[in-house]
């Protein structure tokens, strides 16, 4: 990643850094904050304490293209739209480059101080930026913990619930479009039977032929399906309890 361009005068990052972070293509930010900005305004809140309107021109063409500067609360509001390491990593990078500033202005500001009292401050600054840093990854893994906690009692609801959210998360939309209900449980499926070696359609087709023996009705039958199968062995049902909060983590990331 290119070196994140710093507005050390008003402490903004540049919306064209800030896409490359959350890596995300720069006209679809400018969409969301464009969709932000009508709700904080409907609201009657100010849209420029968290997104200010700003341009930039390429070399060698005169245009100029539309972008924003956001502030340090323009950033906690889009990591605030993440979730799973997406959102940790994203925190980590922006806080990194507030706290980079900050520094930058501390010569400047202590220049008339003593060398033993210019140590001083920046070892309680340094401190203070640790603080933060470590409060805003800490709330970043609660959010981890809070997606990934499986529901014991009801794990099928549970499992529905959760391939619903994947689906419903925008980098899933944005690949299977329709289908996407369909291919994120067909995937999860598929990922259960490479990780144990499985074969869920025998195994399907098994369960029932056994309750056709057992006299099920013959709706009960058609419906059992492979959560069925799954559920009843006990190593299946863990390794597919792991796969589904992986992919929580992974997909709920969107913004």
């Amino acid at each position: 990643m290119n070196e994140i361009q710093i507005n050390n005068q008003a402490k903004t990052i540049d919306s064209r850094d800030i896409a490359e972070m959350v890596e995300m293509e720069h006209k679809e930010l400018l969409r969301k904050i464009s969709s932000f900005n009508e709700i904080l305004e409907s609201a009657k809140l100010r849209s420029l304490d968290y997104f200010v309107p700003d341009t930039y021109s390429v070399k060698n063409n005169k245009r100029k293209y539309p972008c924003y500067q956001f502030t340090k609360m323009g950033c906690e509001f889009i990591a605030n739209k993440f979730t799973g390491e997406k959102g940790v990593i994203f925190t980590a990078k922006y806080v990194k480059r507030f706290n980079e500033m900050e520094q930058a202005m501390i010569p400047s500001e202590m220049s008339g101080l003593s060398p033993q009292l210019q140590l001083l401050i920046g070892m309680e600054l340094k401190q203070k930026q640790l603080e933060t840093a470590l409060t805003d990854t800490n709330a970043r893994i609660d959010s981890i913990q809070d997606a990934v906690v499986v529901d014991t009692q009801n794990w099928r609801k549970w499992i529905n619930t959760s391939i619903n959210k994947l689906a419903e998360s925008e980098l899933v939309i944005d690949e299977f479009g329709d289908l996407r209900y369909q291919k994120v449980r067909a995937n999860t499926y598929k990922e259960l039977e490479t990780r144990s070696g499985c074969n869920l359609k025998q195994r399907l087709k098994n369960l029932k032929e056994r309750l056709e023996k057992a006299g099920l009705p013959k709706t009960k039958i058609l419906r059992t399906s492979n959560l069925e199968v799954i559920e009843q062995d006990k190593k299946l049902k863990e390794i597919y309890t792991a796969i589904i909060r992986n992919m929580l983590i992974k997909y709920q990331s969107a913004v």
